[in-house]
């Protein structure tokens, strides 16, 4: 007579290699693009002024670069505005765990108050296998305004020494 008998024995502490297929390998590499760092100069922005805008992008993947980049800078309400070329840049390689710096000149709107304004970039890209990717950063610029006190229609009664008088303007 033949009897059989099957368990399972689990080891615990011992690697026997990764069973992980290419495909899922390549989906848990996904390329991600960060902004690594930003500035503005001037270091203050002034309502109405120009100043540029640089900062510097990471692709954080350590196992794939990317290619066709495009990196599309905006702002709500139109807060900033492109003085000089394209809010578009172009980067048709970029390899992995790589960091590039790109500027652009901007323009803060005239009736801006004082606040922090939020300054979109977006970054559409693919991988060399053809899969496409896009994301988007904020970054949040303070503004600053500087008020005028303007004194218009001045007008004051007669004055006598030693007597009180009335001025008024708007």
């Amino acid at each position: 007579e033949e009897y059989s008998l099957s368990k399972k024995i689990y080891i615990v502490g011992v690697d026997i290699g990764d069973n992980t297929s290419e495909e899922e390998t390549d989906k848990m590499a996904k390329p991600k693009m960060i902004i690594s760092s930003y500035g503005v100069a001037p270091n203050e922005v002034v309502a109405g002024d120009i100043f540029s805008l640089g900062f510097t992008f990471k692709n954080t993947s350590k196992e794939k670069k990317i290619r066709n980049l495009k990196i599309t800078i905006s702002s709500k309400e139109g807060a900033f505005i492109i003085t000089r070329g394209s809010n578009t840049f172009y980067i048709e390689e970029m390899e992995k765990g790589a960091m590039l710096t790109r500027e652009i000149e901007l323009k803060a709107k005239q009736d801006l108050a004082s606040n922090s304004y939020e300054v979109n970039i977006s970054f559409d890209y693919e991988d060399f296998s053809g899969n496409e990717y896009s994301s988007t950063e904020i970054l949040n610029i303070p503004v600053i305004e500087y008020s005028k006190l303007v004194i218009n229609s001045v007008f004051a009664s007669e004055g006598y020494v030693n007597s009180t008088a009335n001025l008024s303007f708007d």
